[in-house]
């Protein structure tokens, strides 16, 4: 199945950020985040979408649970279509 169906799992992202670590690898992994659809991907589906305020402290909790280890995380945006302004103040924040 390709990425374009799945969306974002806890589960998932736990499991990424774990592998790197156990193996004793350094690496800046960095979560996506979008506040509005960008109707030009075209595997983009809406209904995927995370509340830009839910991602972000979802953001902060794997940044906390990674401190002190050779893995950084960071966020993703894929493109300044997937934010609006306030968005975008908000992820620069």
């Amino acid at each position: 199945m390709s990425a374009c169906g799945r969306a974002p799992s806890p589960e998932v992202h736990d499991a990424v950020l774990r592998a790197p670590r156990d193996g004793g690898v350094r690496a800046v992994l960095c979560r996506g985040v979008a506040d509005r659809a960008d109707r030009s991907r075209k595997c983009f589906d809406p209904r995927l979408m995370q509340p830009l305020k839910e991602a972000l402290a979802h953001t902060d909790e794997l940044i906390a649970a990674t401190r002190g280890s050779r893995v950084e995380v960071g966020v993703a945006v894929p493109n300044p279509r997937c934010l609006t302004p306030d968005g975008m103040a908000a992820v620069r924040a």
